[in-house]
């Protein structure tokens, strides 16, 4: 009987070193590997790993991909830290498409000065904000710019809410 015993008690450990190892190599190392990347600081969203000694097309295909990733996350960082600049910036800013005067961004600086609240300021053309211009003007104004590469003044004076000239 003992030695039935001892086989089942052998035969028991092997089942649960088995359990043990199949629940640690398929549950265990990856949640840990997971938790790990999380704790890390990012680098960049998707990090594709890839054999260095192995120089065929598919590696050329991941060095460019990993580029792509990282200059696209370096990209949006860039933007986001530009955006959060010109929101608290003490000057007002207007952000706008040339093409069609359409606002994208209204800083706070913006809405206090001209005292529209940020919705209003939203549905203004760019040319309908200025005093002195119109459609035709604007787009004189920004064939200039194309022209020249530069930089060029839009607003000259605009009427707030309340009716006050503001001068630029």
């Amino acid at each position: 009987q003992w030695v039935n015993a001892r086989a089942g008690v052998i035969r028991v450990c092997i089942v649960v070193l088995i359990v043990s190892l199949i629940f640690y190599f398929l549950f265990d190392r990856p949640i840990k590997h997971i938790l790990s990347a999380l704790r890390q600081g990012a680098r960049s969203p998707i990090r594709i790993e890839r054999n260095p000694n192995n120089e065929d097309e598919i590696s050329k295909l991941i060095d460019a991909l990993n580029d792509a990733f990282e200059n696209e996350h370096i990209s949006a960082a860039e933007n986001q830290n530009l955006l959060l600049a010109l929101r608290s910036a003490p000057d007002p800013c207007w952000v706008f498409k040339t093409h069609s005067g359409e606002p994208i961004f209204v800083n706070d600086a913006a809405c206090t000065k001209l005292g529209y609240p940020r919705e209003t300021l939203m549905q203004f053309k760019v040319w309908s904000l200025s005093n002195d211009g119109d459609l035709a003007s604007y787009q004189a104004l920004l064939k200039t710019a194309r022209a020249t590469d530069e930089i060029i003044r839009t607003f000259r004076e605009v009427t707030s809410a309340s009716g006050e000239t503001i001068h630029f």
